[in-house]
């Protein structure tokens, strides 16, 4: 059986109303990243529940939402989302060449 992209549980959400518009900030507390998200890619996250192929998850939100997507672009999401540590079973990226926040490059 294949693995389709599943978000972790453990990711801490808030919500907050700005101009009328819902805006959730997800942050997962196993890396400290948080990105900020609109009602659509927020449900995509939703969707990403690991029984979803990404063309399965794109069918639900073209119902959802009256617009199309393909399931490629699913799939690049989730990938940025695994990037980013959001994802069961992905080991988030570093931008800076993974180097710890602590490193300190010392002259001898």
């Amino acid at each position: 059986m294949a693995e389709y992209p599943k978000r972790k549980s453990n990711l801490l959400i808030q919500v907050e109303k700005v101009e009328g518009v819902d805006y959730y900030t997800v942050k997962s507390p196993d890396t400290g990243q948080f990105i900020r998200l609109r009602d659509p890619e927020y449900y995509l996250v939703n969707l990403l529940d690991g029984t979803r192929t990404p063309d399965d998850a794109a069918e639900d939100f073209v119902r959802t939402f009256n617009t199309t997507i393909t399931g490629e672009a699913i799939a690049q999401f989730a990938k940025q989302l695994g990037q980013l540590g959001f994802l069961e079973g992905v080991e988030a990226t570093r931008k800076d060449g993974n180097k710890s926040v602590l490193f300190i490059k010392l002259k001898a």
